[in-house]
């Protein structure tokens, strides 16, 4: 927290950091920042992110992988799953909240963990490449690991996977199966900081 107070004062400045000096009618007129040097310590949470895999050409946010809601799961088992329903949020203890407004950012904290739903959709387009299974889907780090390895999201089913982000950096997650002409565009980041 940073709170700016302002003071008048003889020429003597204080310990905590002069930031502007003015002379002013036989004073001295200046604000001290007083800056916390309590670091700022998160518990990990665990986030649920749901989205669809389109090709670019069709999809809402012009990214392909559509985030449709996330939430913060408060509870320490994840919702039963099936390839055909996604997750049954019945009875489950979440809590909603906004992602980023780009609908492909995810954000989070170090040590927070993500677990993805991802719906695979098969759309009746041209621009979609005729005879592939799916969508492809990978999360990389920027040192180049691999947190989630290559897999193929088949039309109309669900998938899940969960991640957990132990450093802060940016991380990549995208389509690796040529779907359409804008495949090289299917990506979005996640940004652990």
């Amino acid at each position: 927290m940073i709170m700016q107070v302002a003071k008048r004062h003889l020429p003597i400045v204080g310990l905590l950091g002069l930031v502007v000096i003015v002379a002013a009618a036989g004073g001295v007129y200046y604000y001290q920042f007083v800056v916390s040097h309590t670091p700022v310590n998160y518990v990990p949470s665990h986030r649920l992110v749901f989205m669809n895999a389109t090709i670019v050409e069709t999809s809402l946010n012009g990214h392909g992988f559509e985030i449709t809601s996330t939430a913060f799961l408060n509870q320490s088992t994840l919702p039963s799953f099936s390839s055909a329903k996604g997750a049954n949020m019945t009875d489950v203890n979440y809590a909603e909240y906004k992602g980023e407004s780009d609908n492909s950012t995810i954000t989070a904290h170090p040590g927070d963990t993500i677990t993805f739903y991802i719906y695979s959709k098969s759309v009746s387009d041209s621009r979609q490449i005729l005879g592939i299974a799916g969508h492809g889907f990978e999360v990389d780090s920027s040192s180049g690991s691999v947190l989630v390895p290559r897999t193929t999201l088949t039309f109309g089913q669900w998938f899940t996977f969960t991640v957990k982000f132990s450093d802060a950096g940016t991380y990549v997650y995208y389509c690796t199966l040529f779907c359409s002409n804008g495949h090289p565009m299917m990506r979005g980041s996640i940004v652990v900081g």
